[in-house]
């Protein structure tokens, strides 16, 4: 790893992530099930959903809204052998954004991403993640 990624490894906080720039994309692959959030935009409470997953820099636990979630439900069958990536479509702060998923079937590319993290670990990484992640929205 280089030294950005190492220094900011052991600051922490990077265990979770969302999308929030036009084009800005995420390749992961989903190893549990969904998490539900109350989180605040603009003053008005939401409901966002964590997808816990694996990417490029190891475990995170990407906050998504309900439509992408829902996109992503679709393809509960390919969770286990399949990438996937979100693309995001609109200016930051702007609600009317739009997402493109790409599903991929790509065996070697899954296996390289599954092996990054420990599965046995995954519920401790969900469970510091919701915790980040929630202290972060309420400041």
């Amino acid at each position: 790893m280089g030294i950005w990624r190492d220094t900011m490894k052991q600051v922490g906080g990077g265990d979770f992530t969302f999308l929030s720039e036009d084009g800005e994309r995420l390749r992961f692959i989903i190893v549990a099930g969904p998490v539900v959030l109350k989180t605040k935009f603009k003053g008005v409470e939401q409901t966002r959903i964590g997808v816990p997953c694996i990417t490029l820099d190891g475990f995170a636990l990407f906050i998504t809204g309900k439509r992408v979630a829902r996109r992503l439900s679709k393809h509960e069958d390919k969770f286990d052998r399949f990438i996937f990536e979100v693309t995001r479509h609109g200016k930051e702060d702007e609600s009317s954004t739009s997402y493109t998923i790409d599903a991929l079937e790509n065996p070697i590319e899954y296996k390289q991403l599954a092996d990054r993290v420990v599965l046995s670990d995954i519920p401790s990484l969900v469970k510091e993640a919701v915790q980040d992640a929630i202290t972060s929205f309420a400041s």
